[in-house]
């Protein structure tokens, strides 16, 4: 039995029911619920004057308190908090990344003051504390809790939106598209939200290869954003889910370039080759559209792709087998004079891939933008300067027909998502909107990670 030393509210005198008894492990703990003192007023009654009128009791409500006290040896360390502190703690241990202590003091704040203006906040910011440590269940978890502990608080939009940005990172695909639809039909966004949440929707439904529903929602987006534009009713205060959109609109038609077939016979293979051709052009512009919004890590991406593009395009084309009148064993010298013919003929294939990394490098770098896809397209440069200028006598330099590069591999499933401040305006710094944790009760704000 854990001792519980109580002061009684209802209590005129606040005396404890019970003497507090040593608990196990050398540690006691006193709860207080309300403490009414009655010091602080003078007296309780006054007793005046003759004819006087008797003064009524002065009552003064503070926060509950709780005080510990834990013998270690023969020393005995006592703390005190009230739910403020214990908040301020937690928030503390966050900031300076111990994200354990951080836990464990939301959760006591939860448990010992859980009828406290902070207990909501401390709530909401363990679902925060999860994803900072990339437990994504577990933070969808807390923002689950969340939802349904305060249906009605004003946080619980901002609950949703970290919701649906848990399940995403956990590739829990079909549930955090579930997510933004809710969200989608709320009568509470903003302008910002809205595009925001529109942009995750088609995010989820791109990774469940659903790309039509997915180039539906971010036609939704644009359409949204012209009728902003004719009506000026709202502004937008970032274009950056603007930019994460037409992204995603270049990363559907590279998709679907990639997914053209190339077959025999020779007029097949040319209706292929003008389908896989008419994709990748729609997706080169498309991310050409990307860059121009400005953002760092966006406009990086989509130059990256951009010359990616290209050498996917060369690597589907050599990796198609030689026509059927080639095979035999006595047709071993023409095939390789086939395989010469089409390296050459698709030599400026690779020369359009490495200019286009070239210029990616050129550009960010001129800008003193230091991103992941940046660091690729330093790595692609030099893998297509191989292939097109080999040492001589350096055969293996040749791409292998039937091992296609891993230029594909180097594409990410889903797009990247946002870092940075607190809705700052598009810059190439890399920044992009963020919604954080508050600092204090009156509520949680929503981030973007």
């Amino acid at each position: 039995m854990d001792p519980v030393l109580r002061l009684d509210p209802s209590s005129a005198a606040h005396r404890p029911s019970a003497a507090p008894e040593r608990a196990p492990k050398g540690r006691w703990r006193y709860v207080s619920a309300l403490l009414v003192v009655s010091a602080f007023s003078g007296c309780a009654t006054s007793r005046g004057g003759a004819g006087e009128a008797r003064s009524e009791p002065v009552r003064y409500d503070m926060e509950p308190v709780e005080i510990t006290a834990t013998r270690e040896g023969a020393e005995v360390t006592v703390d005190a908090y009230d739910a403020q502190e214990l908040f301020e703690r937690a928030s503390q241990a966050y900031a300076e990344k111990r994200f354990d202590d951080a836990l464990g003091h939301y959760r006591r704040l939860m448990k010992s003051f859980a009828s406290s203006a902070q207990a909501k906040a401390a709530q909401y910011n363990l679902g925060l504390v999860h994803q900072d440590q990339g437990q994504w269940a577990e933070a969808a978890a807390e923002f689950r809790r969340f939802i349904d502990a305060h249906p009605e608080s004003p946080d619980v939009k901002d609950a949703y939106f970290q919701l649906g940005i848990s399940l995403a990172e956990a590739k829990q695909w079909l549930p955090s598209e579930q997510v933004f639809v809710t969200l989608i039909e709320r009568k509470d966004l903003t302008a910002d939200d809205r595009v925001e949440a529109l942009t995750r929707r088609a995010v989820a439904r791109y990774n469940l290869d659903d790309l039509d529903t997915a180039e539906y929602v971010l036609r939704e987006v644009f359409f949204f954003k012209r009728r902003l534009e004719v009506t000026n009713e709202e502004r937008l205060d970032t274009d950056y889910f603007l930019a994460l959109a037409q992204l995603m609109l270049g990363e559907i038609s590279h998709k679907r370039s990639n997914a053209v077939p190339l077959r025999w016979p020779e007029s097949q293979m040319k209706k292929d080759l003008e389908e896989k051709a008419r994709q990748l052009l729609e997706a080169r512009r498309r991310y050409i559209d990307a860059v121009r919004y400005g953002n760092a890590r966006i406009a990086s991406m989509a130059a990256f792709q951009i010359g990616t593009l290209f050498q996917e395009f060369y690597d589907a084309v050599m990796a198609v087998p030689e026509p059927t009148d080639l095979g035999g064993d006595d047709k071993l010298e023409q095939r390789s004079v086939y395989r010469d013919e089409l390296r050459d003929r698709l030599r400026i294939v690779l020369e359009k891939a490495l200019r286009g990394h070239e210029h990616n490098l050129e550009l960010f770098e001129r800008l003193g933008v230091e991103t992941e896809w940046v660091t690729k397209s330093r790595e692609a440069i030099d893998k297509l300067r191989s292939l097109l200028f080999p040492a001589p006598g350096l055969e293996a330099a040749r791409p292998d027909p039937k091992a296609p590069s891993n230029a594909n591999d180097e594409r990410p499933a889903e797009p990247p998502e946002p870092t940075g401040t607190e809705r700052p305006a598009p810059t190439l710094d890399g920044a992009a909107p963020e919604r954080r944790a508050p600092s204090a009760p009156p509520g949680p704000a929503r981030r973007v990670l």
